[in-house]
């Protein structure tokens, strides 16, 4: 198996040092998961091949299945020491005085928020490869795992990547339209209120953001994009605002079911005008309150196929902070 796996491996390790390196800066700009290589850690147990072989299977397995150059994807990046301190060795050599300023390199390498282990195990006649992506503190986020004759190595490693793989590179995002009147109950006042925002995974959960999402596993978004505009009605007149921003706090939360799941929001978002004293009629004296339901059932056709998904809800805030009241519609639609 050792001499196989070898012959196996050259092509994916030259290609993980060329991809581990000018391509992390941009990715990492552009949000995208930066995922650590398998290294020394990774397990081979009952197998006459070391820990650090088996990774390098996995790693060129990984490459092949990478989604590096689409949107949603993730780029391998080396995590081994020894390596590492290699590559910056080429890099100090190729700034030295004697070196062709043409072929100079560039030390870019970014640190993973993500990383792959597991291991290879075998009983002699029957293979097991398990998988996990984990967070860089530790944290299980995806694991997968596949057994077979043991001389069916390099497939089953290959498929069990792949597995891994498919639920990285489809992650999955919505965005949502809010439409939304509220009225005061103590004065004459009212507002009506429009917004769309875009939720994308939240840096460090993107790997469970797909359609292969497994039973219990959760995923958390963060709004990325918000628009909103608001006008608020009176016997004096009346106020017109708008917003637009982004966010990286957590906004929503998308649980897996055994069937279907559970898509939650932390509230609605609204354009507002900052108070004045004088004022009593400023655009917000009625938002800052509970709004219900916030949660969307989505049947596991709709899991399946959430970039296609779309639900809507009608919404309503009771009798609350200024003693106003609202009613609207919130609509959730999946997107890729």
């Amino acid at each position: 198996m050792r001499k196989k796996i070898l012959g196996r491996t050259i092509l994916g390790l030259f290609l993980l040092a060329l991809l581990g390196g000018g391509a992390a800066t941009g990715a990492a700009q552009s949000g995208m998961d930066i995922v650590g290589a398998p290294s020394k850690g990774f397990k081979a147990t009952g197998l006459d091949i070391t820990g650090a072989d088996v990774a390098a299977v996995v790693s060129t397995d990984l490459i092949a299945a990478s989604c590096y150059d689409r949107p949603g994807g993730f780029l391998l990046v080396e995590t081994d020491p020894d390596k590492l301190a290699a590559i910056k060795s080429e890099i100090d050599i190729s700034k030295s005085p004697g070196a062709d300023p043409a072929t100079r390199m560039q030390n870019r390498y970014v640190p993973p928020n993500e990383l792959v282990s597991g291991g290879w195990s075998s009983d002699g006649t029957t293979l097991t490869v398990t998988l996990q992506l984990t967070e860089a503190q530790g944290g299980v986020l995806l694991s997968r795992s596949g057994s077979g004759p043991e001389a069916d190595f390099s497939d089953i490693s290959a498929k069990v990547t792949k597995d891994l793989t498919d639920a990285m590179c489809s992650r999955i995002s919505f965005r949502t339209s809010l439409d939304v009147e509220i009225h005061s109950t103590q004065m004459d006042h009212k507002e009506t209120h429009h917004s769309e925002a875009v939720y994308t995974p939240y840096p460090g959960s993107g790997a469970h953001c797909s359609a292969t999402m497994q039973p219990g596993e959760r995923c958390q978004f963060a709004i990325t994009t918000f628009h909103a505009s608001a006008k608020a009605q009176f016997p004096g007149g009346s106020h017109t605002a708008t917003n637009a921003k982004t966010g990286n706090a957590v906004e929503a939360e998308l649980i897996r079911g055994a069937k279907g799941g559970t898509l939650r929001l932390a509230g609605p978002n609204f354009a507002t005008t900052s108070p004045d004293e004088d004022d009593e009629h400023y655009i917000g004296i009625c938002i800052d309150q509970e709004w219900t339901p916030l949660q969307f059932e989505l049947t596991e056709e709709e899991m399946l196929h959430f970039s296609t998904f779309q639900k809507t809800l009608s919404i309503s805030s009771p009798l609350g902070v200024n003693s106003c009241v609202g009613s609207g519609t919130l609509t959730v639609t999946g997107q890729r």
